[in-house]
């Protein structure tokens, strides 16, 4: 379902109800708010339009497909059924805050385990006292994520690192601005002031 979902926040969702068979069944549809249900055969024929009442159910015999749509909701397909059998579908589709939401979660995921995992390069890099390379790297990932602003945190010890504490001291009173409640980072600028140049 999760597969689903994703491909629905571009499109819909589809419920094929597809079976070898040749008859065609009854299926009934049920749904937890009111939604319209519209037939989507062809450009030029007569679409059937039937809205559907919250937990009431409806019976669809036909070979048409239908969309179904809930207002707040992905929409959902619904491709005719060839079964011989009565089929219930309880159709709660998700909704798309839910699927935006999600999406942006797992981009924020992907973000921090990909900066993360950069980060801890950089700082083996660190801790082999390979500073340029380091530095270097870290300009990389800045580049790539502009608005991660405790990355200026790792700038400024590397400067400071290289004997550039003036540098360093400015990079972390910049960063410090995006990151006013960062304690260690009000720590760290407190010990860079109390360096003498």
């Amino acid at each position: 379902m999760e597969e689903s979902v994703e491909m629905a926040s571009k499109l819909a969702i589809i419920i094929s109800l597809i079976n070898c068979s040749s008859a065609i069944a009854d299926v009934l549809i049920q749904v937890p708010e009111k939604s319209t249900l519209t037939s989507v055969e062809g450009q030029n024929e007569h679409r059937e339009v039937k809205i559907l009442q919250a937990n009431e159910e409806e019976k669809i015999t036909s070979k048409k497909t239908f969309e179904l749509k809930t207002e707040g909701r992905i929409p959902v397909l619904l491709i005719p059924y060839g079964g011989t059998e009565q089929t219930k579908i309880n159709i709660d589709a998700p909704k798309v805050n839910d699927v935006v939401n999600q999406m942006k979660q797992k981009e924020v995921d992907q973000l921090l385990s990909s900066s993360m995992a950069s980060l801890n390069m950089i700082q083996g890099l660190i801790q082999k006292r390979r500073l340029d390379e380091a530095l270097s790297d870290l300009v990389k990932l800045e580049s790539r994520y502009p608005n991660i602003h405790f990355f200026d945190f790792t700038k400024a010890s590397i400067l400071l690192l290289q004997g550039n504490r003036d540098l360093a001291l400015t990079t972390a009173k910049e960063a410090i601005k995006y990151l006013p409640d960062d304690e260690e980072g009000k720590k760290f600028i407190k010990q860079l002031e109390g360096i003498k140049p």
